[in-house]
């Protein structure tokens, strides 16, 4: 009876926590949760003794809302392909983050300067599809000796590549002085 009882509540906690796939419920609460999340933030910062610009403040709440919103879809969806699907989409979020600063940048500029942003673009993003490229090569089972993880690993490096160009962006944006 004991063994049995001890299987059975396994058996309950295992489907309690069992990983599901987000559905449009969360999205909803996840969104709902961040919102609340926001003003918190923005309110602390807003309000704290450093000197926060505008172009700072949108910049550090636009990168919260979408980490925080991947990360909560990873703990519903823990599984190899959640994760992977959540950091996938995190990078399509990064990219729209990087078209939005990259206009503010170009905004910036005078006309006659906007042909070197542009040029710098244009490589950045030969750059990214040739390390896309390589990313996938080198995750290949021959290389790498395989197993799921190497979606993971492949899905982050190439989020990274473009979290990281945000981050440039956002640094040649603060070379202006206001």
């Amino acid at each position: 009876m004991k063994y049995i009882l001890t299987f059975l509540f396994l058996l309950i906690s295992f489907f309690i926590t069992a990983q599901r796939e987000v559905n449009k419920t969360d999205i909803l609460r996840f969104n709902k949760e961040i919102d609340d999340e926001i003003i918190t933030l923005k309110d602390s910062l807003a309000n704290s003794k450093n000197y926060v610009s505008q172009i700072d403040l949108e910049f550090k709440l636009d990168v919260y809302r979408i980490e925080k919103f991947a990360s909560k879809k990873i703990n519903v969806d823990n599984t190899t392909m959640g994760m992977t699907k959540a950091i996938f989409e995190l990078e399509k979020e990064y990219d729209k983050l990087l078209n939005k600063y990259y206009q503010i940048l170009l905004k910036k500029l005078k006309p006659e300067d906007y042909e070197k942003l542009k040029m710098s673009q244009r490589n950045w993003i030969s750059f990214r599809d040739s390390e896309r490229a390589l990313i996938g090569i080198v995750s290949q089972e021959k290389y790498s000796g395989g197993g799921t993880i190497q979606k993971n690993i492949r899905a982050s490096r190439i989020c990274e590549i473009t979290r990281k160009r945000v981050y440039e962006i956002k640094e040649h944006i603060d070379q202006f002085s206001e």
